[in-house]
């Protein structure tokens, strides 16, 4: 007994015990790793997500241009060798000498080619760099947010100063400015920059502002991966996560440096809908649990309203979801769902019997279905309970209409395409030519999403979940993802391209379904088959072997799907290689040139200076220049816009300089003035174009403002507010001309050529019948009844807004350019009009057989060539190759000898000279310009030669003594940039 006794403690036991110990041991790391394997998962697509959303910062370009630049120097080095030493060989044998020769110089001076590329790459990433070493925000937008969230660290809110207690932007809509209000941006922007610069104290805002698209787009996987979890398990969460993280139309929106809103959009409906759905999930959840994620998911919502003016989609998507799951539980709970229909309908029964034997049985009765309408109910009740905190009054008042009803209806209708912007004014609408809200075709929408395959895959994935019904939640999510995946698709359709970004999620979810329940019903096909025996033997020890078979190949697809492979180069194709293509793709727009140039005006400029010029660099005018700004990205969609592009646009320099002053005096405020007396938007632009050719500082021409002003109604008051927002001496202003400028002509100059008349037509007379549409006309334009005929009847032959807007108003757009020859030959007939002087010598000329000198210019259009002669001396020009021959509408050139206002605002020793042909049929014109001896032409829009931004950008202004020429350099991202100081004081 003794010896017994020994044995069971003896060193057998006790190692017995030790393995028994670590056994559960590592039982216990195996339930915990499954357990909470989930996070482990979710940081391989925040890892991804992040790598290749922050690939700019580091310009991976540079490397590239610098290896193209030295191998480029090698191969032209290597070619002129052979080409001298071996002149006679053949083609191929100089090819294959040059290959071999450029691989030996390669590999002799590989140290010193690659000193060479350092530094080549060092000066690259130098122009893209800002003064602390920081690449440059990516694109437009996000200057605006650096200086709010600049503005926030400095003194706690997002504008210049406090008025009435509203943060004032003094520095947009010149030169009244606006409130700024409040975006989430900036302030959550200047917290996490105040957290991170607490534990490293070098870090800059820029740098936060450049990640915070990848933050905020990992925070957003977070949600997502909890909610396809919750209907797929992890690996459908994992799937649906890193085919979002890589998406490559959400990640073109949030690349590192896009430092924009369009994260939030993700983010703050994935929250609603993960808080939303746990507060539906009674299995999971207890009642104190739904009820806080009901109130977050509210919370969230709230949030969400100051972010995106479309969140009314999500609610509706969520309210529509929770209320079809609830009738989904009541077939599943009531099998006699009919007999209690049949209750309601009994006219025998009271009203509230009806209600307790039919309603409330139905409706209430169950535990679950209960909670469900509560948690429904009570999301909508606090949700806008969040947005009456978030909001204020004002807007919940209008939010219920104007976002829950009319905002819907219009967005269906395509209000956001439509021409003319709103039925109360005939303003055009800027919005039509924002290339984010290009419209787009279902069929290019799929081809987007990754094409019809991935679609039917997304559709299969949704079926699957409505398949799994016995878990109840599963059939939520079913109707959720099917609303909110084709809901997406029908917004980018009626949106535009840019809601693109908003269907990667729900197509995520559906394919992370999809794969992790094609893992599921092959597991459970090889669990069934393993119960099966073969030849009298049991199949079930080729049930976990098989397994592991059919997870590996599900593995394998699923990588090959994302373009990765398990061995080096790890992303070989597919997602992942689009995404590097997109990360190593995107530059800053901006660059050390428009920094510097824009710091020189901040510099040497008044304090209150404002820089007028077209939207798009708004921004960058504020943040860096540090002045007022006429409109910016922010503001585009406004009456400036017209204003400025008829600036532009005008060939009348004191028109030009008339707009300029009354926009530096009060924006649009003048015309504002004048509509509030009549609320007629064609007389009042008929009164504003007559009065901006008026000089406030004639006698005669005061008198016939205040004669205008008094037949218009204005009291003295008014009067003299006019005066203060049309004439006043304005502060010290910039124009701002730029080669991008040259590629967004067909844009400025269609606003700025805006035909309100046809505006009114196009809106109000197109669907009316032709006897009602004349008389319109007739009554509000004056037409004779011939021409309302006229125009109406060209109205009919439009077919969609789009058309409607090229009808209103062309788009006057550079074409081309082309070289110009000199030659001597006769002189043709038609050449110089009858009307020139000059005509009758150069005609004698002719007939003595004397030759004049000419210049042959090629201009390439579309698939042809045009021939354009040019008298040299006379300048005047004929297109020969057209039948009959043709004029050009315009032709402009700077004719040498002259005192002509100089670039600097001294002469020039050059004029600029023009010749127009109105009896010319030919809409387009031509821009004559000389460099050296030679002649080379553009080929234009009629509208564009003599325009005042013609004659600013490609002539240097010379001519024009409106504007002198304060700066000048050259971009590497977006070309030639010239900044001229607008002479107030010799407008007239």
């Amino acid at each position: 007994m003794n010896e017994t006794t020994r044995d069971e403690h003896g060193p057998g036991a006790a190692q017995q015990t030790e393995q028994k110990k670590e056994g559960k041991k590592g039982a216990q790391i195996i339930i915990f790793l499954k357990k909470y394997s989930f996070l482990l998962l979710i940081l391989i697509p925040l890892f991804l997500s992040t790598h290749y959303r922050m690939l700019p910062w580091d310009i991976p370009q540079a490397e590239s241009w610098a290896t193209d630049q030295i191998m480029g120097h090698v191969q032209e080095k290597i070619t002129n060798e052979v080409n001298q030493q071996h002149a006679s060989l053949p083609e191929e044998t100089k090819q294959e000498l040059i290959e071999q020769g450029i691989q030996k110089e390669w590999e002799t001076n590989k140290e010193g080619y690659e000193q060479q590329k350092q530094l080549m790459i060092k000066q690259y990433k130098y122009n893209f760099q800002d003064k602390n070493g920081d690449t440059y925000l990516g694109a437009i937008d996000p200057f605006q947010y650096l200086r709010y969230t600049e503005n926030v660290l400095d003194h706690g809110y997002m504008g210049e100063e406090l008025r009435e207690g509203a943060s004032y932007d003094t520095k947009m809509l010149a030169p009244i400015g606006k409130v700024s209000g409040f975006s989430l941006h900036p302030y959550l922007s200047a917290y996490i920059y105040k957290i991170v610069h607490f534990f490293k104290r070098d870090t800059t805002v820029v740098q936060v502002l450049f990640a915070m698209p990848a933050i905020i787009i990992g925070l957003s996987l977070i949600p997502l991966f909890f909610i396809v979890r919750k209907f797929g398990g992890n690996i459908a969460a994992l799937i649906a996560t890193s085919f979002v993280a890589l998406e490559d139309n959400l990640l073109n929106r949030t690349m590192g440096g896009f430092a924009d809103t369009d994260g939030y959009g993700i983010l703050l409906p994935l929250l609603v809908m993960v808080f939303f759905m746990e507060s539906l999930d009674t299995e999971a959840n207890t009642k104190k649990k739904r009820v806080t994620f009901m109130l977050l998911a509210a919370f969230s919502m709230g949030l969400f309203t100051r972010t995106w003016t479309g969140w009314w989609v999500i609610l509706g998507l969520l309210i529509t979801s929770g209320i079809l799951y609830l009738f989904y539980l009541v077939l599943l709970e009531h099998q006699d769902i009919f007999q209690h229909l049949q209750h309601l309908l009994d006219r025998s029964k009271s009203l509230k019997e009806k209600i307790k034997a039919g309603f409330l049985t139905l409706f209430w009765h169950k535990e679950d279905i209960k909670t469900g309408w509560t948690m429904v109910f009570g999301f909508v009740i606090f949700s806008f309970i969040a947005i009456l905190l978030f909001r204020g009054w004002t807007y919940f008042k209008r939010s219920l209409f104007i976002n829950l009803i009319y905002v819907p209806l219009n967005y269906a209708q395509g209000g956001i395409s439509s021409a003319v912007k709103n039925t109360q004014e005939l303003w055009p609408n800027v919005y039509t030519t924002v290339a984010e809200l290009n419209k787009i075709s279902y069929v290019k929408i799929i081809e987007g999403m990754g094409g019809t395959l991935l679609l039917i895959l997304a559709c299969l994935g949704i079926l699957f979940l409505f398949l799994q019904y016995k878990r109840r939640l599963n059939f939520f999510g079913g109707v959720m993802t099917t609303i909110w995946l084709f809901g997406m698709i029908y917004t980018a359709k009626a949106g535009g391209v840019r809601f693109m970004m908003n269907i990667p999620a729900p197509l995520g979810l559906a394919l992370g379904v999809f794969f992790a329940s094609l893992l599921k019903f092959a597991f459970r096909g090889i669990s069934l088959l393993s119960k099966k025996r073969l030849l009298g033997q049991p199949l079930q020890k080729i049930n976990w072997p098989l397994k592991i078979l059919v997870s590996l190949m599900v593995a394998l697809i699923v990588l090959m799907f994302f373009g990765f492979s398990p061995a080096p180069p790890f992303c070989t194709g597919g997602m992942c290689q689009t995404a590097d293509h997109i990360g190593k793709g995107v530059m800053p727009l901006i660059d050390h040139q428009w920094e510097d140039i824009l710091v020189k005006v901040s510099q040497e400029s008044r304090p209150d200076a404002i820089m007028n010029s077209w939207w798009d660099f708004g921004h960058w005018f504020k943040y860096y220049a540090k002045r007022r700004v006429i409109f910016d990205g922010a503001s585009q969609n406004i009456p400036q816009a017209h204003w400025m592009g008829r600036a532009l646009l005008t060939t009348d320099e004191k028109e030009s300089g008339a707009i300029l002053r009354m926009m530096n005096c009060g924006g649009n405020k003048a015309y504002e003035i004048l509509q509030n007396t009549n609320q007629n938007h064609i007389t009042t632009m008929q009164a504003m174009r007559e009065l901006i050719k008026l000089s406030p500082k004639k006698q005669e021409d005061k008198v016939k403002i205040e004669s205008i002003l008094k037949d218009r109604g204005l009291n003295t008051t008014e009067t003299q507010k006019f005066w203060e927002r049309m004439y006043c001496e304005p502060p010290e202003a910039y124009l701002v001309t730029s080669s991008d400028m040259t590629g967004k002509s067909a844009v400025w100059g269609h606003f700025g050529g805006w035909s309100f008349e046809r505006a009114l037509i196009w809106r109000d007379t197109r669907n009316l019948s032709e006897q009602e549409a004349v008389a319109f006309m007739e009554k509000k334009l004056n037409y004779s009844s011939e021409k309302a005929i006229q125009m109406y009847n060209e109205t009919q032959r439009l077919q969609d807004e789009g058309d409607g807007n090229t009808w209103i108003s062309g788009w006057p757009s550079y074409i081309a350019s082309g070289p110009c020859e000199k030659q001597e030959r006769d002189l043709k007939q038609e050449m110089i009009p009858p009307d020139d002087p000059r005509r009758k010598q150069a005609m004698q000329d002719r007939e003595e057989g004397k030759q004049r000198k000419t210049l042959l210019c090629v201009i390439p259009f579309g698939q042809q060539q045009l021939f354009l002669e040019v008298d040299e001396e006379t300048k005047h020009a004929l297109l020969v190759n057209t039948e009959p021959v043709q004029r050009p509408h315009v032709i402009t050139w700077l004719e040498d000898g002259g005192n002509g206002q100089g670039r600097f605002g001294g002469q020039s020793g050059q004029t600029f000279g023009n010749h127009r042909y109105e009896e010319s049929s030919v809409s387009y014109g031509i821009g004559l310009f000389k460099e050296g001896d030679e002649y080379f032409v553009r080929f234009m829009d009629g509208l564009l030669p003599a325009s005042t931004y013609n004659r600013l950008f490609f002539y240097q202004g010379i001519g024009l003594k409106y504007f002198d020429l304060f700066a000048r350099t050259r971009s590497i991202a977006t070309g030639e940039i010239y900044i001229w100081k607008i002479r107030w004081d010799r407008m007239e």
